[in-house]
């Protein structure tokens, strides 16, 4: 073999090695949102990411799982992704942005629409995808977020290490002594995990503030929470469709969320109802505002307040370091895995679930596996955290 030659055949062989090794960003897309994606099927290009476009019809859903299932059957690829673009309802959607989603197998999420259930190997079987949606009804609604989440990887740095939480309040119509002293108390153990690099600030519903001072008004001051720039904003409390719930009063959005470009604002995590199957449910429409959250990691059912602590251990021990995880899929993947697997003790579970949960009815275990179909993540999960460095970013709980 001639030197010119070898060095070519040299040159290929290197490239299909880095090909195979790079990671795959593979995205299923309703027909209409193809144009609004491609800037950031470039972007993730650039970044040493395998794009492949994989078109989604809504009346052949077959041909879209049956391809999931292939993917879920290969070896395991570090870095792969997936993303479904496109609204899991119709309604007043168009019908060619409505990218199906699921049907869950157990608990109350029997046969309720679920992404959770696509990532995972079967009917209780751990996930074995790295998967989020783009919930888009529009090709302007992709436009919108994409442009935001390449916003929130170019500016991040505005955003880095600052973590908001939000707490509401569960009695009825007044303020408490008890029940506010036991969830602040809880609210400050919980933050104290947190690595002192991060910047913290909050808003609490509540007579005595986890986060000092507290004014009269809870909504002014969570919207002034929610309204700068952060890298994780997570609210602890009731929630449903309409919005979040403290004290009988339901608060929606924030208006500063709906301006056509502001401040970087990372993920948004909420343990209550975003309801997938509803395009107008808080958290799918967080996701849909310009200048909301680039992700959102919550529950599309009514998640029991087990598998909400569990979920916030997994939130906070991605805040244990300085640096957080590298991506949005790898901080959804350590709360799912919290959610999975982390340890409770059954006194605590006992408490948990006679206070807010099933009563007694469902153990730990099956609540475990139907909330693994119930929460998931709204965004791309191959989106980069300005917290992060190069290193490996698994924690424990």
């Amino acid at each position: 073999m001639t030197r010119p030659v070898f060095l070519l055949t040299l040159v290929a062989l290197l490239g299909c090695v880095q090909a195979d090794d790079a990671p795959r960003w593979t995205v299923f897309h309703a027909p209409a949102l193809k144009d609004a994606l491609a800037p950031l099927a470039d972007h993730r290009r650039s970044q040493g990411y395998e794009v492949e476009w994989v078109e989604v019809r809504a009346d052949k859903p077959e041909a879209f799982l049956a391809k999931l299932e292939t993917i879920k059957a290969a070896p395991p690829h570090p870095g792969d992704v997936v993303v479904l673009a496109g609204a899991m309802a119709g309604g007043e959607v168009r019908h060619d942005c409505v990218l199906p989603g699921g049907k869950g197998t157990r608990g109350r999420m029997k046969d309720r629409a679920s992404d959770g259930v696509l990532a995972t190997g079967g009917p209780g079987g751990t996930a074995r995808l790295t998967l989020g949606r783009l919930p888009a009804e529009t090709p302007e609604d992709m436009t919108a977020m994409v442009a935001k989440i390449l916003r929130y990887e170019n500016y991040g740095a505005a955003a880095k290490g600052q973590l908001r939480c939000v707490v509401g309040n569960p009695m009825g119509l007044a303020r408490e002594w008890a029940p506010d002293l036991f969830l602040a108390v809880n609210t400050r153990l919980m933050l104290a995990k947190v690595e002192s690099g991060w910047r913290v600030d909050g808003a609490a519903d509540l007579l005595i503030s986890p986060f000092g001072g507290r004014t009269a008004d809870f909504g002014m001051e969570m919207d002034r929470v929610a309204s700068g720039p952060w890298e994780v904003l997570s609210y602890f409390g009731h929630s449903g469709p309409e919005g979040i719930y403290s004290l009988g009063k339901t608060f929606r959005l924030s208006d500063a969320w709906f301006v056509s470009a502001g401040p970087p604002r990372g993920i948004f995590f909420t343990c209550g109802c975003h309801a997938m199957d509803s395009q107008d449910a808080y958290a799918v429409r967080a996701m849909r505002t310009p200048s909301g959250p680039a992700a959102v990691i919550g529950s599309a059912g009514v998640s029991y307040s087990t598998i909400g602590y569990l979920a916030g251990k997994g939130l906070t021990a991605c805040t244990a370091e300085k640096d957080g995880p590298g991506t949005a899929g790898e901080w959804w993947g350590n709360i799912l895995g919290a959610i999975e697997e982390a340890p409770m003790s059954k006194l605590s579970f006992t408490i948990f679930d006679r206070i807010d949960g099933s009563g007694g009815k469902v153990s730990l275990q099956e609540q475990r596996l139907e909330h693994l179909e119930m929460w998931s993540l709204l965004g791309d999960p191959a989106m980069r955290m300005p917290s992060a460095e190069k290193k490996d970013s698994q924690v424990a709980w």
